[in-house]
């Protein structure tokens, strides 16, 4: 995710900021590759339909799970006008969570900004 930042940042002059907490050394491999991929659609997003100014992707580890969060600053949007319209990429972010028993979630108004986040049950006493 880290170098992912750095390509994104590089890519779209947009700095994009990855800050881990509390990571486990490993995470099961589905776990960690839909975890990169929602990262992934969430950076493009931020770029293609945002025209975010700064990106904040943030990866915090805890007893129980793992979370991804990526906030942008962006231009945000109505959740409830794109549900109608089934966004490819919306729907597979919140797939790529269930897939791995996590729970996902959007928050985004426009003109504030767009915040997407994942929670993966994580029962490893690897922190």
């Amino acid at each position: 995710l880290r170098a992912e930042c750095a390509a994104f940042s590089k890519q779209h002059g947009i700095p994009a900021e990855f800050v881990p907490h509390n990571v486990p050394e490993s995470l099961p491999s589905d776990v960690s590759l839909n975890l990169y991929r929602i990262a992934q659609e969430s950076l493009w997003n931020a770029a293609k339909h945002a025209e975010a100014k700064e990106v904040l992707v943030t990866l915090t580890g805890t007893g129980e799970e793992i979370e991804l969060a990526i906030h942008d600053d962006g231009n945000g949007f109505d959740l409830e006008q794109i549900k109608g319209k089934g966004g490819l990429g919306l729907v597979s972010m919140e797939e790529r969570g269930r897939m791995v028993n996590g729970s996902f979630s959007i928050t985004s108004e426009p003109g504030k900004g767009t915040s997407v986040e994942v929670h993966v049950p994580w029962g490893g006493s690897g922190s």
